[in-house]
């Protein structure tokens, strides 16, 4: 039971924060993107 919990543990303390702050922005980027392509379609029609 005490070496799942090091694993576990070693496994959470090894993921890099800079990894996490550059997926967030990916994930906004893209969010962004996708709101603005409909927009764009839509003045293009207009």
């Amino acid at each position: 039971m005490e070496s799942v919990g090091c694993c576990g543990d070693c496994r959470g303390s090894s993921v890099d924060p800079r990894s996490t702050f550059v997926l967030s922005n990916l994930a906004e980027v893209v969010e962004r993107v996708l709101t603005f392509l409909p927009a764009k379609a839509l003045l293009r029609v207009a």
